[in-house]
């Protein structure tokens, strides 16, 4: 004899289906919950150990992305990640001392051009690391020099600031003591101006038109110098190569990345230009810039956080502008740039913070912290006031100027 089928009703039905429901909704609520707080907990807890690869696969891309471009005004200032112990990037200008700060509270060092005539790579050294003691205590961890343009035009503006005069191997061996000097301070050095940025006239629009043998065998010898004792960065510079801007210009650019691995290269302030808007910046990228700083070089900015002072405007618009992240994802999501080009960038920075010790937490605490005035204000805060100069320096700065006379 057959069983007899058990007749639920509609209300029992209902209510079976509700408590399954039910449970199967605490079930992925619970799974979620797990999966969330065990990324939070990774993101948390990546000790990568100053291990490059380990960082940048821990970062997100948000993450990833404040490294193409400054962000503040009145500061040259990028953005670091502190739950990974990347420190931010502080970077101050030189190439002779801490510049942008209250007259009278750094050293004005000789200059570079001073420090190539003692053709002493010793003195050259001590000089680096006593400037570089100055730019630790104002707080910064990069200084915007040494210049190893060569002096190829007698009238060029700033050949104060190139270290070789017209000899790229004196400037090769010099940079070389610069780069280490300041490295043994912690602080990460900026060679400037690549490339063939031998004069200042018409600077935005002159175009240097070397044979690429005699461009890579002679003018680039210093900056490959600088590259191999372990500078941070490049810095292209406003001028034209071959008709092409030197931040733009693809064959400089990645011929000088195959030097190395662990530098970046960043634009002088203003030296993206405009052909970069509507996401044109990715030509800029893709041919080996990294970073943009100052996009608008115009010395009447002013932002809430940047008021005028006794000593004058207090920045100039230091961030950048076709390189924020905002830009920078609307370049990824239409395909003008590529993850892998991002992972580039930051493998670089990464790998020169490492090359600096910075990705040591106990270097780290050797600066002392920016508060908001230091930030968003060349002469507001306290470490702009602090006073660091010392006799040291001044020991140093006379017996360069001494040497130097010729």
């Amino acid at each position: 004899i057959g069983s007899r089928p058990v007749l639920l009703s509609n209300a029992s039905v209902a209510d079976a289906l509700m408590r399954t429901m039910a449970l199967l909704a605490l079930s992925c609520l619970l799974l979620c919950f797990r999966l969330c707080t065990a990324t939070e907990a990774v993101q948390e807890k990546a000790d990568c150990k100053q291990d490059v690869q380990c960082l940048l696969k821990a970062m997100t891309l948000d993450e990833k992305l404040q490294f193409f471009a400054g962000d503040l005004d009145a500061i040259d200032h990028v953005p670091g990640v502190d739950r990974l112990g990347i420190p931010e990037i502080n970077m101050g200008d030189g190439p002779n001392g801490v510049a942008n700060t209250i007259p009278g509270t750094a050293t004005s060092f000789p200059c570079n051009k001073a420090i190539g005539d003692t053709w002493d790579r010793n003195l050259t050294a001590r000089y680096a690391r006593a400037m570089a003691k100055e730019f630790k205590a104002k707080g910064k961890n990069m200084m915007l020099g040494p210049g190893v343009n060569l002096a190829r035009v007698p009238q060029c503006g700033r050949m104060d600031e190139y270290i070789p005069g017209d000899d790229p191997t004196l400037g090769a061996e010099l940079v070389k003591s610069f780069v280490k000097g300041a490295l043994d301070e912690n602080i990460m050095t900026n060679v400037k101006h690549f490339g063939n940025n031998e004069q200042e006239t018409n600077r935005n629009q002159w175009s240097a038109n070397p044979d690429a043998n005699v461009n890579m065998e002679y003018y680039m010898k210093p900056f490959r110098a600088g590259v191999e004792a372990g500078t941070a960065c490049l810095m292209c510079g406003y001028n034209r190569v071959n008709g092409v801007p030197a931040c733009k210009n693809e064959d400089i650019m990645q011929a000088a990345k195959r030097w190395g691995d662990n530098f970046w290269i960043v634009s002088d302030w203003g030296a993206i230009y405009p052909d970069a808007a509507n996401g044109g910046a990715a030509e800029y990228i893709n041919a080996g810039v990294d970073m943009e700083m100052g996009a608008h070089d115009d010395a009447q900015c002013t932002g809430p956080d940047v008021p005028a002072t006794e000593y004058g405007g207090a920045g100039y618009c230091n961030k950048g502008d076709y390189m924020l992240p905002d830009r920078m994802k609307a370049m990824l999501d239409s395909g003008k740039i590529t993850e892998a080009r991002v992972d580039e960038t930051v493998s670089r920075v990464l790998g020169a913070l490492k090359t600096a010790g910075l990705l040591n937490p106990k270097v780290q605490d050797d600066f002392p912290a920016y508060v908001y005035t230091d930030y968003h204000s060349k002469w507001y805060g306290p470490l702009a006031q602090k006073d660091v100069r010392t006799q040291h320096s001044r020991q140093v700065a006379h017996e360069v100027a001494t040497k130097a006379m010729v």
